[in-house]
Parts: structure tokens; sequence; C-alpha cells
């Protein structure tokens, strides 16, 4: 996965497209949408600056949560990599309000049906679940962490020691996810040794507790954050209850903007002992999300991704797959995993060459089409036939959907996310020729090496 990341959600995990997968009255700004799968969308912003976004899904498995707050792993200062990760981790166990200081284990056992903690390269997600008829408990709970938090220095030191055994241990039993967050470090300037700080767990060592006291105070705060609930909603007054737990709560400031269409071209190499071969990971740098482009990005990338996995065939360990693009997550990078002996043909370079086996049925109507349609899903719309079917089921539709809305809503207005759907609907629109010289171009790319030797 794209982002460090620490989950337990006790269901299957959703399919391929998943992983590629993301003052006043009550309601300052409000809207409502019933999309085609039956679905409804409402969207307002609390007094106090928190954005809100809930979509009912009739007959769900379970409700969910997710508390999104714009701090992520690439504002992490140089020789403190692991600042967000550390961050993150006090947030979901630190005392908050009328809910005591825990451990990450013991979260298994308040919430059976599933909770996460992901900190992504912008934004960090709390995520908590639970059936529809002890939801509001669990609503009431997050809510608390926006009340503020109990940080006390034993605490913080107690979850440095566990992060960074968490980032080392993700990078040494983990090669693909060592991949994927080593490649999103290099392409946002740093160089390799740095990057090589924050997977290793080296960085976190230098981080006092008042960094992270004040850090948490400053970005866990309303104007700073997002709020998403999904799942059966059916008799449930949500905006009752959030004015209940958080109508007095101050706003806070928001955090600085992110700043899109800042990354770069990037190569990285890394020696690992326990390889005997190499591994590799090419990246292509998308559009600026605020870009209008940004939308036939997405679905010519889904469409590409699927003719990757037909043409390089299932990787072997310690890779799993073969394309991700975790849009809600980082969608300014996708990867891919193309076998390193393609990928070191002297002269040739795996994606022109994944191009010209496949243009043909990249760009076909059919296969567009699909892709499209997904992407618009990824975007917040209607859900796909496949996902639609598992709902009332798998209680990772409702998990997934929440975390995704959760960064949509940190990263664009409704309007711009259905502006966004529309233009990748029409993505066979736009000439294939275009969009392969995009991809293919050397100077969007981001490639990280992991190689046998000490």
């Amino acid at each position: 996965m794209l982002e460090a990341t620490v989950r337990s959600l006790r269901s299957r995990s959703l399919p391929f497209v998943l992983a590629i997968l993301l003052t006043g009255s009550l309601a300052a700004l409000a809207m409502a949408e019933t999309l085609s799968d039956g679905t409804k969308v409402e969207h307002w912003i609390m007094p106090n600056g928190l954005r809100v976004v809930t979509r009912h899904v009739p007959d769900a498995h379970i409700n969910v949560v997710t508390l999104c707050y714009r701090l992520g792993t690439l504002e992490d200062p140089e020789k403190q990599e692991g600042l967000a990760d550390l961050c993150g981790q006090v947030a979901i166990t630190a005392r908050a309000g009328d809910v005591p200081q825990r451990q990450l284990a013991e979260i298994d056992q308040v919430r059976p049906s599933g909770w996460g903690l992901r900190i992504a390269t912008h934004i960090t997600e709390l995520t908590e679940a639970g059936p529809k008829d002890v939801f509001p408990g669990v609503l009431h709970q997050m809510c608390q962490r926006l009340r503020g938090l109990v940080v006390t220095d034993a605490l913080v030191q107690r979850e440095r020691a566990q992060v960074k055994e968490r980032l080392k241990q993700n990078y040494d039993a983990n090669v693909e996810g060592a991949l994927t967050l080593l490649s999103a470090q290099v392409s946002s300037g740093k160089s390799p040794e740095r990057a090589m700080r924050y997977v290793s767990g080296e960085g976190v060592e230098s981080i006092k507790p008042k960094t992270v006291r004040d850090l948490l105070a400053e970005r866990l705060v309303p104007t700073n954050s997002t709020l998403s609930i999904v799942g059966d909603l059916q008799g449930m007054d949500v905006k009752k209850l959030l004015e209940r737990d958080l109508g007095d709560v101050p706003g806070g400031k928001a955090g600085p903007p992110i700043p899109w269409g800042h990354l770069m071209s990037a190569r990285g190499i890394v020696n690992r002992g326990d390889l005997t071969e190499p591994v590799m990971v090419a990246g292509v740098l998308s559009p600026a999300l605020s870009d209008s482009m940004h939308a036939y990005f997405l679905a010519y990338a889904l469409s590409i991704g699927a003719q990757g996995n037909v043409q390089w065939g299932k990787p072997s360990a310690p890779l799993t797959r073969r394309f991700d693009f975790s849009f809600a997550i980082d969608p300014e990078l996708m990867r891919y995993y193309p076998p390193i002996p393609i990928a070191s043909i002297s002269g040739s370079d795996p994606l022109d060459l994944l191009f010209q086996a496949n243009s043909d049925k990249i760009a076909d109507s059919t296969n567009l089409r699909a892709a499209s349609e997904a992407a618009a899903w990824l975007a917040g719309g209607p859900l796909i036939e496949g996902v639609a079917r598992r709902v009332a089921t798998d209680p990772s539709v409702t998990f997934n959907l929440s975390q995704n809305l959760a960064a949509l809503e940190q990263y664009g207005s409704p309007e711009f996310w259905a502006d966004y759907r529309r233009r990748a609907l029409g993505a066979g629109q736009i000439d294939p020729k275009q969009m392969f010289d995009y991809f293919a171009n050397p100077r969007r790319q981001v490639t990280f090496v992991l190689k046998p030797g000490d």
C-alpha cells in the first residue's frame, strides 16, 4: 500500500479496483444527491468549519466513520521522518474526553467490526466501525478526538517505540510496500538516504513529546478536518448527533494547502541483502489534481493497468501486483511493478513496451468505458456493479468507501468532484496518443529499484 498503515478489519478485502484504488446554523453549506445506485450523499460544513460527508448505503453490513485531518508524511521535517506517523498513532490511542487511553492492540476488542489508522502523503485518517444499533456511540467516541487529546510524555515515548518498530517491520517484511513508500518519498525531492531514514524508523527517534502535542493541537481541529460517515443511516439524525458532540468545539486554523503539482521525476536504488533478484516500481506523475486533465489520466491509468496485468503476467514473490493507483491516498503518483528483465533491456522502457504491445486494447472503447466508470466511482460516483453486489455482506465496502470519501472531501468541493466525474466518463474523447505520450515521458516518471546486496 502507498501509505504507512495500521488496520484491523475482520472481512475479505475488496476486489482489485479498490486497491487501485479514494457560526450560525448547523450547516453553513449543504448539498444532497441520490445517485443512480440508490445511495444518498450529503455534504455540509459545520459552523466551526468541519466538512462533513455522509453516504447512506441501504442494507450496508456495517456503519463506518472516518476522521481525516491535513497532515501527511511529505510534511515530515528532515531528521524527524515519521512525525506524521507518530502523530497519527498518538491521535488514535490518546485519551479523548470520555474515551480512555488505549493501545492499538486493544482497539480490536472494542471495535470488532473494524478500525483503521492511515497515514498518507498529505492526510491522516482515523477510522472506526460498528453495527447500526451501536453506531451512535462509535460516532460519539470518534468526535471526542476533535474536542482535544490528553498527550502525555509517557504516551509519546511508548508510541514512538512502536512506530519505529512498525515502520522498520513494514519495510523488512513488505518489499512491495517498501517500493511504494520509497517512490513517494523520492518523488517529493527527498534523497534515497532520507527516504530510507523514514522507512527504517530512524527518524522518529529524535521527535520530542512537545512536538507531537503541539502539532496535534494545531492540526486535529475542525477547520483542518473532514468527517465521513458511511452505512445504513436510515432513521439516524446525523446532524443532530454532530451538533450534540461538536457544536461547541472551536474551529482552530486550517493547515497549509496541499501543494498539488509539486512532485518531480526521480530515480533511486537501494541494496537489500534479503533479495535474490532485483524488484522495481515504475511510477508516473499525474497532472496536478486541480488540473482538468487529471480525470482523463485516472481513466487511462486504470485501462493501462488492466493491460499491464495481462502483458506482464502474475507477479512472483515478493511482489503481489503489477499496478496500483491508490487514488484517494496519493492521487498524483501512479505505480506499475514491471518484471525487471523487461525493464533492464538496453535502451527500452517498461511503459513504452507496454504501450507498444497493448495500445489498441488500452484505448478500446469497451475497456476504456469500464475504466472511466471505475474512475468516476473512485471520485465519489455510483458504486460499480461488482462492489454494489457486496454491500450487504462485505464490511470492507463501507469501510473503504468511508476512508476514500473523507480524503475526497479534504481534497476538493462537491462541485469539483461532480465536474471531475463528468470528465472521467468522457475519457474516450481524448486522443490516445496524447495520453500515451504523457505516460511515456521520462520527465514524468519515478523509478525505484531494490537490488540484492549489502
